[in-house]
């Protein structure tokens, strides 16, 4: 395993509480580089965070941890398992029901360093709320959206 001496995200995240929109740009096409490279290997990551993003000597991203990864043997399978962090939990995973690459993509775009610094007990059981509330859909306009549903 290479050594890796920039910290993780989160560290990062408590120095800096938020990125430019430069170093954000960066760092989002990493990891969606890096989920789509596991993704198209039938690996789902399962576990997106900050702790979890790790930096090099140059400021590149790596992921890290992969003791919740799921080995999927084909393109149909679902998964069941709960397991993840709060803050980053798809809504399929809160509720129970199968799931596959695309938890990833959800745990991408609630991803708490995009704009939160630290979360206490109280914000990640309102987020899990809203989670469960959101949905995800692609337009033409954007590669992801987020609309509320009221």
């Amino acid at each position: 395993m290479d050594f890796l001496n920039g910290g993780d995200m989160f560290f990062h995240i408590s120095a800096q509480k938020k990125f430019s929109e430069a170093r954000t740009r960066l760092y989002l096409a990493e990891i969606i580089l890096a989920l789509e490279f596991l993704h198209a290997n039938g690996v789902i990551y399962r576990d997106l965070k900050p702790e979890n993003v790790l930096l090099d000597n140059d400021g590149h991203v790596r992921l890290t941890d992969f003791g919740m990864a799921k080995i999927k043997l084909h393109e149909a399978q679902t998964s069941y398992s709960f397991c993840g962090t709060p803050e980053c939990l798809a809504p399929e995973t809160i509720k129970g029901a199968g799931y596959s690459k695309e938890v990833d993509i959800w745990s991408l775009v609630s991803y708490p360093f995009l704009t939160y610094a630290n979360f206490d007990f109280v914000i990640r059981a309102l987020l899990c709320t809203t989670c469960l509330q959101a949905k995800i859909h692609s337009t033409s306009e954007t590669c992801l959206s987020i609309k509320f549903l009221s």
